[in-house]
């Protein structure tokens, strides 16, 4: 990888039982699949040091608050649905970014902290693609940071749409590379 990785981040989106949990309504059929690897894309970051940044979704059951408003169900702060999902919740390095929008990047005081270090690229990974890690890569990119997603350590419902997906990123705001482009850089 070209990345100075000294000036890169890793941030994997909403790695949380929602999704990944058979027990969930949310549980996202095949999801599993990406498990191994993140675990490699994370165990690679903290070999070289890099910052490793998890979100997690939440939202109230208010009338203000849009994904209630459009989903009509509410994920609680510290719920069995709201936690990291194994491996995840067992690495102590991981920073946790808590979210109520699609994006982690609506969040001012993580990208202070993202450009307080001086982070100029975000790699990107988790749940989902069509949602979550497509509104993150275009909040990244309006936010000043070079994006790169890892297709295989994104995920999401609508498994069809993934080719036009990595196509609208690679031609509006970001790179899309496979694991072994980085694992091997």
């Amino acid at each position: 990888m070209p990345e100075e990785l000294s000036k890169s981040s890793l941030l994997v989106i909403d790695f949380q039982n929602l999704f990944l949990s058979r027990k969930s309504k949310g549980y996202v059929e095949g999801s599993e699949k990406i498990k191994k690897n993140i675990v490699k894309l994370i165990d690679f970051f903290s070999k070289k040091g890099v910052d490793i940044y998890a979100s997690k979704h939440f939202n109230i059951e208010k009338s203000s608050d849009p994904f209630f408003r459009f989903y009509g169900k509410v994920i609680k702060k510290g719920s069995f649905l709201f936690n990291l999902s194994y491996p995840l919740k067992n690495y102590n390095q991981i920073k946790i970014i808590e979210k109520s929008t699609y994006s982690p990047f609506f969040n001012d005081f993580f990208v202070e902290e993202l450009k307080s270090k001086r982070i100029k690229t975000v790699f990107l990974a988790g749940f989902l693609l069509e949602k979550c890690v497509l509104a993150s890569t275009f909040d990244a990119f309006q936010r000043g940071f070079e994006v790169v997603v890892v297709k295989e350590c994104v995920y999401g419902r609508q498994k069809k749409f993934n080719s036009v997906i990595f196509k609208i990123i690679e031609r509006s705001c970001g790179r899309v590379v496979s694991i072994k482009e980085i694992l091997n850089g």
